[in-house]
């Protein structure tokens, strides 16, 4: 057994990145390569895993100790990737900006990543994390709740955790407001994340717990024109980053929504797009565009995802601050100074929708809003009303009746249509 060897490498079968495991035919090898879920590839003459590290390091796990294992192949490939789609788009320059190739310089230091934390405090921070864990709560509020409470544990590291009194949030509330200057909503999400502990975990009265939040404003959405969308898509000229614009616009997903959404949740023969486990975890249709089918089906046979909708690097699922600058790099490119962002493009789905008359309860169902009110604040920015309505001043120039002889000139053929003419 030992002259055998298993050779371990990452190939391309089937146009998909795979693992594939070259070994003579011995039935004890065999077996492990079924046991792991392998398939026997006759035009490879050899088995096959869909790729990724874990299921690297899972094979060479199953055979080291039957026969050595040679993966030096897999090294070389982590040392230059291939990327085919690079080498597709090479000859078709992007007007994106290009990368900024200095070295990037580093951030400041997180105090809380080296703090000396009592095992009191270790014990208040697991008790959160596995409470919030069991009721599953969405990953943002895991890592933001998590971040505050700790960030109140920091500020008294000689008080029990469970002692902190409600003056003592008070106080550290309005320091970080005071140093930070933080928005009214950040105030909110820093309340909420100290009280979760002791209301949560500990099952206190919230009364016990209570902490002034400010007032929210009303806020109107910023909505982008039908103009501005046509020039991000002209200036973005790179394939994947117009039908990530273009998705964003086309179904009113949010950006984590997109940065989520399978090749399997796009139903071309229906026209429909289901986003699974969205805000609130829920799921739903919405719309898939006709011209979105076409360039869908370009941007599949160039890049070749496999599993995600948008990948990048190592067949990885696109991360939702690259989909940000996907959509600033083609704002700014396509020389718009309005400030639009993946949720502006929402915005922008639901309005230019009321503008063409769609219902709100459909609107309402596309974007996967709980509530009608979350929905009519687009009424606000919708055109479709003002179209209807003639402006006063309009009004008093086209009515002759009104005509004031001081104003207009008796002698003269001024037009009161196409300007004052007083």
């Amino acid at each position: 057994m030992k002259e055998i060897t298993v050779i371990l490498k990452r190939e391309q079968h089937r146009n998909t990145d795979v693992l594939s495991v070259y070994m003579p035919h011995n039935a004890a090898l065999n077996a492990i390569a079924k046991r792991i879920g392998a398939h026997y590839s006759s035009t490879k003459r050899g088995w096959w895993l869909p790729w990724s590290k874990e299921v690297a390091n899972s094979t060479y796990l199953a055979y080291k100790d039957i026969a050595p294992v040679d993966y030096s192949a897999l090294k070389e490939g982590n040392e230059k990737r291939e990327q085919p789609t690079d080498a597709v788009l090479a000859s078709e320059p992007s007007p994106v900006r290009e990368r900024n190739t200095e070295p990037r310089k580093r951030g400041r230091k997180n105090p809380l990543k080296d703090f000396a934390w009592t095992e009191e405090q270790k014990q208040a921070m697991w008790a959160m994390a596995d409470y919030m864990k069991l009721r599953r709560y969405a990953p943002s509020s895991y890592r933001h709740y998590g971040h505050w409470f700790k960030k109140l544990l920091a500020a008294h590291p000689a008080i029990h955790p469970n002692d902190i009194t409600k003056e003592q949030m008070h106080s550290h509330l309005l320091k970080l407001v005071k140093e930070k200057n933080y928005a009214a909503r950040t105030q909110i999400q820093i309340a909420a994340g100290m009280q979760f502990y002791y209301v949560k975990v500990l099952g206190r009265p919230i009364a016990q717990y209570y902490i002034p939040t400010p007032k929210k404003g009303f806020k109107l959405p910023v909505v982008a024109s039908e103009e501005e969308i046509v020039r991000m898509l002209v200036a973005s000229g790179n394939l994947k980053h117009q039908c990530i614009i273009s998705m964003l616009y086309s179904t009113g997903a949010r950006r984590d929504e997109l940065v989520n959404m399978r090749l399997i949740d796009v139903d071309i023969d229906r026209n429909q797009v289901i986003i699974r486990q969205g805000k609130g975890k829920k799921d739903r249709v919405t719309l898939l565009s006709q011209r979105m089918v076409v360039a869908l089906q370009k941007y599949l046979a160039v890049y070749k995802p496999h599993y995600w909708l948008f990948e990048g690097s190592e067949r990885k699922k696109y991360t939702g601050t690259s989909i940000g600058k996907v959509v600033r790099d083609a704002r700014i490119t396509a020389g718009i100074e309005k400030k639009i962002t993946a949720h502006v493009l929402r915005h922008s789905f639901a309005t230019h929708l009321m503008d063409n008359g769609t219902d709100t309860r459909i609107i309402q169902t596309l974007l996967g809003h709980a509530s009608l009110k979350t929905t009519a604040i687009y009424t606000y920015v919708s055109t479709k009303d003002f179209q209807k309505i003639i402006s006063p001043l309009d009004r008093i120039f086209d009515d002759r009746e009104l005509i004031n002889n001081k104003l207009a000139a008796p002698s003269t053929k001024s037009n009161t249509k196409n300007g004052f003419g007083i």
